[in-house]
């Protein structure tokens, strides 16, 4: 594999699973990958995080874009017309309240306090929030060990292989800052034959 002037790349991890995702060329579409069994399970806290990594030619490596998750989204299963796909939270607070969402884009994102919630509002986020039979369990409240389930059935309709679009999940607190205590990162899915 070729070196990169410049990459995104980010380390999920969650539980005993860590997930590299590298764009090579910052398009928002993650290249290279990667899952390997860590040989130990996280305690509750920070769960993943993710940067742009800039290899200037003069001044040697650098980091830029740093932010760490303290809830991580990851999908199991293909995202094919016809089929459901699952989507996994690992969060770090039991018992308390999510709620997802879609959007056809990440960025620039939601403002929430000195936060940000990485989807941009559109149509798709709407019917996210509305439409309970392709967005299933988008709302409820995590397990006992911070963890959710929703799924997404995606209709057979050939009409929607390529689209691309992202997913995102918030825990809800009273006590936390703007009511969201948790606010997980993006989720890219790209619907395939």
């Amino acid at each position: 594999m070729p070196p990169f002037l410049s990459c995104r790349a980010r380390l999920l991890v969650s539980n005993a699973t860590a997930t590299v995702q590298v764009d090579t060329n910052q398009d928002g579409s993650w290249d290279l990958g990667g899952t390997t069994a860590l040989s130990m399970l996280l305690a509750a806290g920070e769960h993943g995080c993710s940067s742009a990594f800039l290899l200037p030619q003069s001044r040697g490596p650098g980091i830029d874009d740093f932010a760490i998750f303290d809830a991580v989204l990851t999908s199991t299963g293909t995202p094919q017309v016809g089929t459901t796909l699952t989507l996994n939270l690992q969060g770090n607070v039991p018992g308390t309240p999510y709620q997802a969402a879609a959007a056809f884009a990440a960025a620039p994102g939601i403002p929430v306090d000195t936060r940000s919630i990485p989807l941009a509002p559109d149509a798709l986020t709407l019917l996210s929030l509305s439409l309970p039979s392709v967005f299933q369990g988008f709302s409820g409240f995590t397990n006992g060990i911070g963890s959710a389930t929703a799924r997404i059935a995606l209709p057979a309709v050939p009409e929607l292989v390529g689209v691309v679009f992202f997913t995102a999940l918030v825990t809800l607190s009273g006590a936390a800052p703007s009511g969201i205590a948790n606010i997980s990162n993006d989720h890219r899915i790209a619907i395939v034959p």
